[in-house]
């Protein structure tokens, strides 16, 4: 019985470890979106930090599109922020059961 709870707390410990690093290479990443056909463009980490955006001249004078295609690049930079969370996540946790949590915790 302690050598299988010696064995489950091993896994715990391996587990935060594993978790921690990928905490923080996500951190590291760099997400790209873009909306209006690259007429806006965000690069944001996977703290949804946003670290660049580039705006196409074309559009500086229309505050109304400029507007909506900085919303839309953005959004698209946090679904894509998501899913690489949601991936890097999964790959650590492997087969374990963890039924329907989201990550990050």
């Amino acid at each position: 019985m302690f050598k299988d709870m010696g064995n489950l707390m091993k896994q715990a410990y391996d587990m935060k470890k594993n978790m921690q690093k990928a905490q923080s290479d996500l951190k590291k990443i760099e997400i790209e979106a873009e909306s209006g056909a690259g007429l806006v463009k965000i690069v944001m980490n996977g703290k949804y930090q946003v670290k660049k955006i580039h705006i196409d001249d074309s559009i500086l004078n229309d505050k109304q599109m400029l507007s909506d295609l900085i919303s839309s690049a953005f959004n698209s930079g946090v679904s894509k922020v998501e899913k690489a969370i949601e991936e890097k996540m999964s790959s650590v946790a492997g087969n374990m059961n963890l039924g329907n949590m989201k990550f990050p915790f």
